[in-house]
């Protein structure tokens, strides 16, 4: 669903995206674990200093949209507030059921910290702290049921015009930061937009996830761990 709204920020037209540009700097400058699916770009940075350079120049020209992981830079984003203060952060959540699952059917090795609610929560309750006010926090599951919707209050949260055109896009070609870790998104880039997803198949869907997690002990503990990060930020949720 990340990968959802990120094709449709890039589909837009005005904003220059970029995909999960400090993975380079958790699995391959700090290399916390080997990262399946993912073809490196040798000319990318690698290091923290690097990307955020990357990212700055970029907006120098004009508005950039990024999606990213908290647990990419929490806590060291809090060692540098001034780069911190330059972001527009919002926070996209989903039920772990359905996040971890998914998560687990691609990388069965996958680390607690990259389950990355508890460091999502920490971002989050950081930055509301500093100033006082809440980032904008919206759910995957209100988005697939109300992808009009959803996407035109989000975009009235972080101050973007609502553009509908954004629902749509083309199959291909995928952007090309995709093929670095084209494993992963492979069923995003077949499609051509966010649709209402149907509830009654959201159901049978919810009873696969409960069967699949039941009968994995090591997934079900990262469950219950990240299950209460997941409730507090789903408190501060817009819709």
């Amino acid at each position: 669903m990340s990968t959802a709204v990120e094709r449709s920020m890039r589909a837009r037209g005005d904003l220059d995206c970029f995909h999960e540009p400090f993975m380079y700097y958790y699995y391959l400058h700090l290399k916390r674990r080997a990262f399946p699916h993912f073809d490196a770009d040798p000319a990318k940075p690698r290091t923290y200093e690097g990307v955020k350079a990357t990212l700055l120049e970029a907006a120098e020209a004009g508005p950039v949209f990024f999606k990213d992981m908290s647990y990419y830079i929490f806590p060291l984003l809090t060692e540098d507030a001034a780069f911190a203060d330059r972001l527009r952060h919002s926070f996209l959540i989903r039920d772990p059921l359905f996040s971890l699952v998914s998560y687990h059917g691609l990388d069965a090795d996958f680390t607690s910290e990259e389950a990355g609610l508890e460091l999502q929560w920490r971002h989050f309750d950081w930055l509301r702290c500093r100033s006082g006010e809440s980032p904008p926090v919206i759910q995957a599951e209100s988005v697939r049921a109300d992808p009009l919707g959803s996407l035109r209050r989000y975009c009235e949260a972080v101050g973007l015009p609502f553009l509908e055109g954004a629902l749509d896009w083309k199959a291909n070609p995928i952007p090309q930061d995709w093929n670095e870790v084209s494993g992963w998104h492979g069923k995003v880039a077949a499609t051509t937009g966010i649709r209402p997803v149907d509830q009654s198949a959201l159901v049978v869907e919810r009873k696969e996830k409960l069967s699949y997690l039941r009968s994995r002990p090591a997934l079900r503990a990262y469950y219950d761990h990240h299950l209460p990060f997941y409730e507090k930020l789903k408190a501060f949720s817009l819709f």
